[in-house]
């Protein structure tokens, strides 16, 4: 096992536990290997929104690699928020294959990978100042 990956599955679940935006969440797969790591769990918000997320890590020497990646956030409907991946489509796009997918159907190359944990920091951003302005 390789404690480069478990120290951040460890650290993403404490996030998901501490934050105040997360109401539940439910791992569905974790696995760690010698130098790789899989990450798949869903999480429901204050709102109701609910996102998956998954991950997969390949370590060379001390680096992790996002190898795959699929963030994807909903509405209490099922609207698509924002989904965030690289999958292998929308190849004319900036730094493809990593793009994101937008709640009015558009999809944007984007130049910074994503990092689960600035994701999460984003949706809960967006969901106080949401909080704020509705007054609840």
């Amino acid at each position: 096992m390789n404690s480069i990956i478990l120290d951040r599955f460890d650290a993403l679940e404490s996030q998901l536990l501490e934050n105040p935006i997360v109401i539940s969440y439910k791992i569905i797969r974790r696995e760690v290997a010698y130098n790789e790591g899989k990450l798949r769990f869903k999480a429901t918000f204050i709102d109701g929104s609910m996102a998956e997320f998954f991950e997969y890590l390949v370590i060379t020497g001390e680096t992790i690699h996002l190898a795959k990646y699929s963030f994807h956030w909903q509405d209490a409907q099922g609207k698509l928020k924002y989904r965030w991946d690289n999958a292998p489509h929308h190849l004319d796009l900036p730094n493809a294959p990593h793009h994101r997918h937008n709640p009015d159907e558009s999809v944007n190359g984007i130049i910074q990978l994503p990092d689960i944990f600035r994701i999460l920091k984003e949706i809960e951003s967006l969901l106080l100042d949401e909080r704020k302005t509705l007054n609840y």
